[in-house]
């Protein structure tokens, strides 16, 4: 079965870069003095190149946080459509994955 083209490792990362959270969360680092932590993502699951769209396995598991000297921070574990790239975000309060639109409905609450 033909299966339509993933999204490269590059393109999702592009993807976790680009959204407004994580802009935020950059600009809030360097804005800080006493801080002295850097932005990281670091890929921490790969698409299954047979899943199909929409399927387990058809993600990139993105974990983004802070970079301090001894240790990191994760700020979220985003998931990323390997088709679509759709982002979802894995909600530690309640143990699941949600899309980023209600995501950013439960913070702004």
């Amino acid at each position: 079965k033909e299966l339509p083209r993933q999204i490269t490792d590059d393109e999702a990362d592009e993807i976790v870069w680009a959204l407004p959270e994580v802009q935020a969360m950059v600009k809030q680092m360097k804005e800080s003095k006493e801080m002295k932590a850097t932005p990281f993502s670091m890929i921490t699951g790969y698409p299954d190149p047979e899943a199909e769209p929409g399927k387990p396995g058809a993600f990139y598991e993105i974990y983004v946080g802070e970079r301090h000297d001894t240790h990191t921070v994760r700020a979220m574990t985003l998931l990323i459509d390997a088709y679509s790239g759709s982002i979802f975000v894995y909600d530690e309060a309640s143990d699941r994955v949600i899309p980023i639109e209600q995501y950013r409905k439960q913070v702004r609450q």
